[in-house]
């Protein structure tokens, strides 16, 4: 028989990390929340980068205006395509959001992205649901 051996999301992800041959030896380190207001007065600055760790048709079926897609399942592929988009020099923030406050996307990919030497990387407190909530538009 196979053995049943349970991984934790965060465990998978390490594992595929791995596989692509990303070395991320350093410990998760504590990500910081923005709120919906302040990501608001942020993204006027334009010196912000949003990330939506959601699935690819999630993020098809409708994100914050101006994000790109860099999900936890497809993080490599993603991660590789938006290289220059990341290390844009105007660039200072990252900000990840996911679905809501119940899902963990958003914090493996921003633990991801600290991890392997991005800086000033947030979480959108709520996600796209808290965004909705307010009654702010998406795009498509």
């Amino acid at each position: 028989p196979l053995p049943l051996v349970y991984q934790t999301p965060e465990e998978r992800f390490q594992i595929a990390l791995s596989k692509a041959g990303i070395s991320i030896d350093q410990p998760v380190a504590t990500v910081p929340e923005v709120s919906r207001e302040d990501l608001q007065a942020r993204m006027r600055s334009g010196e912000l980068l949003l990330l939506d760790a959601r699935l690819s048709k999630f993020y098809e079926a409708g994100h914050l205006p101006g994000a790109y897609p860099l999900s936890q399942k497809n993080f490599v592929a993603d991660l590789e395509r938006l290289r220059t988009k990341l290390n844009d020099p105007k660039v200072k923030t990252l900000v990840v959001y996911c679905s809501g406050e119940d899902c963990a996307d958003s914090r493996l990919v921003a633990g991801a992205l600290t991890r392997i030497g991005f800086q000033s990387v947030s979480i959108l407190k709520g996600g796209i649901a808290e965004w909705k909530k307010a009654g702010l538009p998406t795009e498509k």
